[in-house]
């Protein structure tokens, strides 16, 4: 019998490239995607003849559980949603074999919201080797955490066999039917719109990133192993992987950008600005965390196993992403 796959976030940034590499991965495949609108649905359609659009809200009982009882493995690229999650790991929990859930979150959940130390770069990078055990107690204060951590148990306690691949930034344009921009792009347009790049404070702060098509491909790369039933994929409290290609400064970014768009005609100067947070915050209400904070992470777990990122070059990546951006 062909493999049933149910994904959600299928109309968003990284969900729609997910399901285009799917779909080019495992052509014979079944698979349901949740979209929000007939909108979105008929793109889904439009884009990937193999793909059956359920619409319907994450939060939908009904919809998600009965969606994810009829598959085999559940793709959640929806971000955080208790609701939504208790809903798919029922669903799955409700079939005689159970059933696998993939769930992506981020990577956020390694800032001390107690000592963000805005603008500077955090001092540890997070193994997921030695640090695994670490990462999966913090306290609910952390991002993802409580959340995580109730995926994972989910394993030992429903026997759905669960994996969480823990995201760094994205970078890139997307390849889905519906939305193809993210961070980066809003960046992209805040500079554009300022008329001067920027960074918070100092802007020596770090982040982990890994490309778009990099990130789907992680995500495509551990649904085949769970389909062979590889011995080297782990479920549950082990069941913990990053996701992460290298490590770029937000200054080194924010200078990208401005250089770039100034190629572009787009600014007429490229030397970027010391903002405090506050002055920040006025650009956007979570300037601190988008802009400010560091976040460092190095996937040694899939790349043990083989997986390696294709796209290496973060310039590269940005400067498609500033492209795409002052064109829409």
């Amino acid at each position: 019998m062909p493999t049933r796959i149910f994904i959600t976030g299928a109309t968003g940034y990284l969900g729609g490239t997910t399901l285009d590499l799917l779909c080019k991965t495992f052509p014979d495949a079944i698979y349901t995607a949740l979209v929000r609108t007939q909108e979105q649905a008929q793109a889904v359609a439009s884009a990937h003849a193999g793909v059956t659009p359920i619409v319907g809200d994450i939060s939908s009982e009904a919809v998600v559980t009965a969606a994810a009882a009829a598959a085999d493995i559940v793709i959640d690229v929806a971000g955080d949603n208790e609701a939504g999650l208790g809903h798919i790991l029922a669903g799955l929990a409700s079939k005689p074999n159970k059933g696998t859930l993939i769930h992506v979150s981020g990577i956020t959940s390694l800032i001390d919201p107690a000592n963000p130390n805005l603008g500077r770069a955090a001092s540890r990078i997070y193994s997921d080797v030695t640090d695994k055990d670490e990462i999966i107690s913090f306290g609910p204060v952390r991002d993802h955490a409580a959340l995580d951590q109730s995926v994972l148990r989910a394993h030992a306690d429903m026997g759905v066999r669960t994996v969480i691949l823990s995201s760094c930034q994205i970078m890139g344009n997307g390849t889905g039917a519906w939305k193809k921009d993210s961070f980066g792009h809003g960046l992209v347009k805040t500079v554009a719109a300022r008329g001067r790049g920027f960074v918070v404070e100092r802007g020596e702060n770090v982040w982990s990133w890994c490309s778009v098509r990099d990130v789907a491909s992680a995500i495509v790369f551990v649904l085949a192993r769970a389909l062979a039933d590889s011995p080297d994929l782990a479920y549950g409290l082990d069941g913990y992987y990053f996701v992460q290609t290298g490590e770029v400064s937000f200054r080194e970014q924010a200078q990208a950008v401005a250089t770039k768009l100034k190629q572009l005609g787009k600014l007429e100067t490229d030397p970027i600005d010391e903002l405090t947070v506050p002055q920040a915050t006025e650009l956007h209400p979570y300037a601190g965390l988008l802009w400010g904070a560091s976040c460092r992470s190095r996937a040694d777990r899939l790349r043990a196993m083989g997986w390696t990122p294709k796209e290496t070059d973060w310039q590269a990546l940005m400067d498609e992403t500033v492209v795409a951006a002052v064109a829409n």
